[in-house]
C-alpha cells in the first residue's frame, strides 16, 4: 500500500489542485460513490460496491506538490485496512452496512470515538478559543516532545495577543515559551481563579 504520484486531472478556479475530484474520480465501475468529504488533505467516502451492495468505507490521504514534478499524490486504503486517520463525518459513518470485520469495526469506534471527543470539548468551559486574554491555566505536560518541558510537569500557562492581526498563544512566563493552542487542550489543564 504505497503512493502514487501524477499530474493532477482536475483543478479548482484558483489553479489549486481539486483533491475531492481527484479521490472522487479513482473509483471505477464496481463503486457508486454515496458520499465524499475532505477532512483538511484526508478524502472520506462511503462506497456501495455495485455486486454485493454493501457500503464501505474508503479512505485517501492525499499529497499536492507543484516543486517535483507532479501535482497530485494519494494513498487509498478501506476501513478494513485500519488506517490511523479516524476523522471520518458521522454523514459517511451513518452510510456504512454492518460489518464483520474487526478491523472496521474498530476504525468506525475511534471515529465515533473522536466525534464524541470533539462534542465534549466543545461544551468544556475551558475551550481555548473562548478563554479571554490574561487567563490563566495549570498546564500539565502531555509528552516529552516539548523540549523546554519534562513530561508530567505541571507548569503556569497565561493566554497573550500581542496586537490585533495576531493570534492568541499561550506563555510559559517562568521558562519564556510561546505555545499554540494547538499544542494545549482541555484534558491537560485545570483553570485558575
Amino acid at each position: 500500500m504505497g503512493w502514487l504520484f501524477y499530474d493532477s486531472l482536475h483543478y479548482k478556479p484558483n489553479g489549486e489542485v481539486d483533491r475531492k475530484k481527484e479521490c472522487d474520480s479513482l473509483f471505477g465501475e464496481r463503486y457508486t460513490i454515496l458520499k465524499s468529504v475532505m477532512v483538511g488533505t484526508v478524502h472520506y467516502a462511503a462506497i456501495r460496491n455495485v455486486d454485493t451492495n454493501s457500503v464501505t468505507a474508503a479512505i485517501t490521504l492525499t499529497s499536492a506538490d507543484k516543486k517535483r514534478g507532479w501535482n497530485f499524490g494519494y494513498k487509498g486504503m478501506s476501513e478494513d485496512c485500519g488506517p490511523c486517520e479516524a476523522k471520518c463525518p458521522k454523514s459517511i459513518l451513518n452510510l456504512l452496512t454492518p460489518t464483520d470485520d474487526d478491523f472496521a469495526n474498530a476504525w468506525r469506534d475511534r471515529c465515533w470515538a473522536y466525534h464524541v471527543q470533539v462534542k465534549e470539548q466543545k461544551a468544556s468551559p475551558l475551550v481555548f478559543n473562548k478563554l479571554p486574554i490574561g487567563a490563566r491555566v495549570t498546564w500539565t505536560v502531555p509528552s516529552d516532545r516539548f523540549l523546554h518541558f519534562a513530561r508530567g510537569e505541571k507548569t503556569v500557562l497565561t493566554k497573550y495577543k500581542l496586537s490585533t492581526n495576531e493570534r492568541p498563544f499561550w506563555l510559559c512566563v517562568s521558562k519564556h515559551v510561546r505555545l499554540a493552542p494547538k499544542y494545549v487542550n482541555t484534558s491537560d489543564i485545570e483553570l485558575l481563579a
